[in-house]
This record gives C-alpha cells, sequence and structure tokens, in this order.
C-alpha cells in the first residue's frame, strides 16, 4: 500500500511541477489506484451504510424502536428454547432477508449527517490532509455525539444480522446433524445477536 500511495503522489507532483498531460499518464495513475485498491487502502474505503429503503419518517421515535424491542423479545425466548423446530421457527418470525432485516433498524437509527456523508465522498483528500478544516477549527474527522450515536446504531444493527443469520443456518445444519451434535455454535450466534439487539435498545434509554 505504501509503495501505491508513493507512485500516486510522484506523479500528482510531476503533474504540478513539470505540466504533463494527465492523459499522458492515465495508465500509471489507473494501476497506482487499482494497488490501493486491491491492498485495502483507505482511500476508496466506504464506511457509510448502503440505502435499504427506511423512509426516515420516524428517527428516534417509539413506534420505530418497538419492532427492535420486539427483536429483542424473540431473541430472548430463542437463546432459552432447546427444541430446534420452535428455535427455528423463532427465528424465521424476524425479517428474512439482510435489508428488511436492518430496514427496521434504519427507521429508528440517526440519518447520516452531511459531514459524514462529505467524508465519504473526499476520502482522498481528507487523508492527506489528514482532517484539515482550516485554521482553528476541529479536525474534521472528530465525530459529533450525534454521529458517535449512528456510528453505534449502525455497527449494532449488522452485529445483530450477522448473529441472526448465521443462527439460522446453524439450526438447519443441526436439524440434519445427529442429537449429539454439539450446540456451541448456535448458542454463540444466538449470544451474538441478543447482545447487538440489546447493546442497541439501550443506546436509545435515557441515562437515569
Amino acid at each position: 500500500m505504501v509503495m501505491g500511495i508513493r507512485v500516486l503522489w510522484t506523479l500528482s507532483w510531476l503533474c504540478v511541477t513539470h505540466g504533463l498531460r494527465l492523459r499522458r499518464i492515465m495508465p500509471a495513475i489507473v494501476t497506482a489506484s487499482s494497488l490501493l485498491v486491491s491492498l485495502g487502502s483507505p482511500l476508496q474505503a466506504s464506511n457509510l451504510p448502503v440505502s435499504n429503503g427506511a423512509s426516515g419518517l420516524k428517527t428516534g421515535s417509539a413506534e420505530a424502536l418497538k419492532p427492535i424491542v420486539d427483536f429483542k423479545w424473540t431473541l430472548e425466548k430463542a437463546a432459552k428454547e432447546h427444541e430446534l423446530s420452535a428455535l427455528s421457527g423463532l427465528l424465521h418470525t424476524l425479517p428474512e432477508s439482510e435489508a428488511s432485516f436492518k430496514r427496521v433498524f434504519d427507521e429508528y437509527s440517526n440519518g447520516i449527517s452531511y459531514k459524514q456523508a462529505y467524508l465519504d465522498k473526499n476520502a482522498f483528500v481528507v487523508y492527506y490532509t489528514r482532517g484539515f478544516d482550516g485554521p482553528g477549527r476541529d479536525n474534521i474527522e472528530k465525530e459529533t455525539p450525534e454521529e458517535t450515536l449512528q456510528t453505534k446504531q449502525y455497527y449494532y444493527r449488522n452485529e445483530a444480522w450477522i448473529g441472526v443469520d448465521e443462527a439460522r443456518a446453524e439450526v438447519e445444519y443441526l436439524k440434519s446433524s445427529p442429537p449429539s451434535e454439539p450446540r456451541q455454535e448456535l448458542e454463540a450466534d444466538l449470544k451474538r445477536a441478543l447482545e447487538a439487539v440489546s447493546s442497541y435498545v439501550e443506546l436509545a434509554t435515557p441515562a437515569s
């Protein structure tokens, strides 16, 4: 990655100092950019949630939080269920697809701020300026409390989906396996999902 960054930086410097035409060195720029992408450079990483159709009209409302609390109740019941068919039935009462599952959370979650969208679209500039936003101003990458909350909501939402999706797959595997097959993986998946949803709900609960 370091080599790719150095190449890209050198090409940019040549353009500025020697007036090279961009079209003459475009193949080299493309090669360097491809190298950065293949190595997982922070310049191209996108950290924003992908739109799943959430309306954004019920953000922070009790109405939007209720189905998430219902998810928590379902997972608590599933964690105590020993019969696999009943457990499978409980898990399949939750939204089946990733988009529909996450949409429920996103109806309640904070939306993406203008600054977060700017950072995502201008990652190259932010990376090389190290977040400089002008004399006397905070680093542009410093999160506001609202942005920190959105980041946590996004994380717990994703963790919840992974736990539920893997628990469903593990249940189906165990249903076709000998009764003596250990259930540690299933228990770990259910715990992951329940802890994520519980943590999400706790974010919405005012501190006493």
